[in-house]
């Protein structure tokens, strides 16, 4: 196996078999042709090859269309197609803990290798209006829906000749669909940039019981913005982001409870607007140091929650 978790240390992972090597090639292509003065058509297509999970594509197609001259509103309607490859770390890994004590060579805990795992798929159909309300305005909605094949899941067999023992095994084991809506509007006024948002977003999965090793997205989000220019080229900005309970994986049942952030920022330009420095905090509320689930036996790991920094930006 890849990965093997240690049975005296449920914390240390070791890695088997030394260097793993994979290899993978990967073309696009964008294109967006003039049908007219106010419509247009993007085209985006992506081939990739990777040398354990072979061939894939990926692409969008978009009609986008002016409904005046000025373009001040322009709505849109696309397609499209996704994927995700799942990483060595998925199709290799293997463990076994506590051993069976009337049978040696048994475990209670096992992690099996993964059969073949196929990429995740993700299909998409979706439409948006773009809409400037004189010079410094706009309004930008969007609406969608989503279908996800073959989600990355564990299924969990249960022994029935050992009590208690329980065999995992990495698949592909799920589909789900969902459906959102996000809006945006934003303004410009004396020195200031303020910006409002709120997101819509659902996944149902066609089995509640079929684990995905993830979360939910968080059903309903909203947050805002507001930058303000000084003298010196100096810029003060205040971001707030509220979202709501976030379902967890049905086989861990956790829950993300509401929570808020608030980061602030104080930015100057330097080196004639070719460099930047900025001093901030992150999560002044403190309320995102959220510990990430664990597998198995291994422990999650918290995020950091509040925090200051200091950075460095260069244009070279």
């Amino acid at each position: 196996s890849l990965l093997d978790t240690k049975i005296n240390d449920p914390n240390e992972t070791e890695v088997q078999g030394g260097t793993f090597h994979e290899e993978t090639v990967g073309a696009f292509v964008l294109d967006r042709y003039e049908w007219s003065d106010r419509t247009s058509i993007e085209t985006q297509a992506r081939i990739d090859w990777d040398s354990e999970t072979k061939l894939d594509t990926s692409g969008r197609l978009a009609l986008l269309h002016a409904l005046d001259a000025q373009e001040r509103t322009v709505v849109r309607f696309g397609v499209a197609k996704s994927y995700r490859s799942p990483r060595i770390g998925y199709r290799e890994q293997e463990a076994h803990r506590v051993p069976v004590p009337a049978s040696p060579g048994f475990f209670f805990a096992n992690l099996e290798p993964a059969d073949d795992l196929r990429n995740e798929q993700l299909y998409s159909v979706e439409a948006g209006l773009d809409h400037r309300i004189g010079r410094d305005t706009s309004l930008r909605l969007n609406a969608f829906w989503r279908r996800y094949n073959h989600l990355i899941g564990v299924d969990v067999f249960i022994d029935t000749v050992i009590p208690g023992r329980t065999v995992i095994s990495i698949q592909n084991s799920g589909h789900a669909q969902g459906y959102g809506f996000d809006a945006e509007a934003s303004t410009r006024f004396a020195g200031c940039a303020i910006d409002a948002w709120y997101s819509l977003h659902t996944l149902d999965l066609d089995d509640r019981s079929t684990s995905t090793r993830a979360f939910f997205p968080a059903r309903q989000k909203l947050g805002g913005s507001v930058r303000r220019t000084l003298p010196g080229e100096v810029e003060l900005g205040a971001f707030l982001r509220h979202s709501l309970r976030t379902e967890g994986d049905p086989l861990t049942n956790v829950v993300v409870p509401p929570y808020t952030r608030i980061d602030l920022t104080l930015s100057r330009k330097i080196l004639d607007g070719r460099g930047e420095v900025m001093l901030g905090v992150r999560d002044l509320l403190d309320e995102t140091d959220l510990t990430v689930v664990g597998v198995g036996s291994q422990t999650g790991i918290e995020t950091p929650g509040r925090r200051a920094f200091l950075r460095l930006q260069f244009d070279f």
